[in-house]
């Protein structure tokens, strides 16, 4: 408010002492300029100030036009009235005017000089406002957008890991304490990490070794067979979290899960100066179960990749009889 109110005055004093010294070109007497520029001043305060009322609560454009052009007007014959009875007489006794005549348009003209210099500033910030505004809305609906889409992968993801622990335990298995620390690992991602808006490229590539490992406690011996290709120039390349887990537990969910032998999973990563290919390739089922594509994990996936990087990012999905496979291509 103090901001708004410091830039009107400034205006107006600027506006003053830039007629007054423009009008004091004809004698000299920038003194003289300055005392009568001021006297005239209100004459185009009122009207600028009563066009943005008008403006404002007017809202059918017929309606501002005449409005406006009636403002113009009142205040103009005001300023001419004055300038006819008092201005003249006292500060420029040696000039001779007339009450009306063409004369009078110049006063006119004045006040629709300070009336459109005015409002153009005062259109021209409101734009600006929008703009701002409307870019704040978008920033802060990306936002929640995007913390409702990790919130939806995270109690999926935790609900399967969950489960895994829960069949360890029933069958009283050794594994189960290290699979409760590797769990608590990845409620520590989730929580904090997976927050951030970028993370190394060897933050998530952590977590999905620790996701890996505490997938592979539950299958027998000989039932999964997990490859990994990794070809990483820069541990620390920076991306946005949880975009590659959702692949490897989809791999997992739909395809070791659902496999009675002989599962594979081959995850491939490659990353190179700002490029970055990752790809998971998963059996499928015997009995020709299908991945659903658009399941909740790759349709926010999806989502995400669209959301953050745009065009830069791409998600391509195959499968045949055989195997599912899914690949992530980040150019940033």
């Amino acid at each position: 408010m103090k901001g708004k109110v410091l830039f009107h005055v400034l205006f107006w004093l600027a506006y003053w002492l830039a007629f007054a010294f423009i009008n004091s070109r004809y004698d000299g007497d920038f003194q003289k300029y300055l005392v009568v520029e001021a006297m005239t001043l209100p004459f185009r305060i009122g009207a600028v100030y009563l066009s943005m009322f008008v403006l404002r609560k007017v809202k059918h454009q017929v309606g501002v036009a005449v409005a406006l052009i009636g403002v113009i007007a009142i205040f103009g014959i005001l300023y001419r009235c004055f300038k006819y009875f008092w201005l003249v007489p006292n500060y420029f006794p040696d000039s001779s005017i007339e009450l009306w005549g063409y004369r009078g348009l110049y006063d006119i003209l004045d006040i629709v000089m300070a009336v459109g210099v005015a409002l153009s500033i005062w259109m021209y910030q409101h734009s600006q406002a929008q703009v701002h505004l409307t870019e704040t809305l978008k920033s802060e609906k990306l936002a929640a957008e995007l913390m409702a889409l990790k919130n939806q992968i995270h109690p999926h993801f935790l609900f399967n890991t969950i489960n895994n622990i829960y069949g360890l335990a029933r069958q009283s298995s050794p594994n189960t304490a290290p699979a409760t620390l590797k769990l608590s690992h990845l409620l520590r991602f989730v929580l904090y990490e997976s927050q951030k808006e970028r993370i190394a490229l060897g933050t998530e590539w952590q977590i999905i070794k620790d996701y890996i490992e505490l997938e592979k406690l539950r299958f027998e011996e000989g039932r999964l067979a997990i490859n990994i290709t990794k070809i990483v120039e820069n541990e620390a390349f920076e991306m946005a979290p949880l975009l590659l887990l959702p692949l490897v537990e989809n791999a997992f969910k739909h395809g070791a899960s659902e496999s009675i032998s002989n599962a594979t999973i081959n995850i491939n990563i490659n990353q190179s100066q700002q490029n970055l290919l990752f790809s998971v390739k998963n059996s499928k089922a015997p009995h020709g179960f299908s991945n659903v594509e658009n399941g909740i994990g790759l349709s926010n996936l999806h989502r995400q990749l669209d959301l953050i990087y745009g065009h830069k990012a791409t998600l391509k999905i195959d499968q045949n009889d055989k195997y599912f496979i899914a690949t992530l291509n980040l150019h940033l």
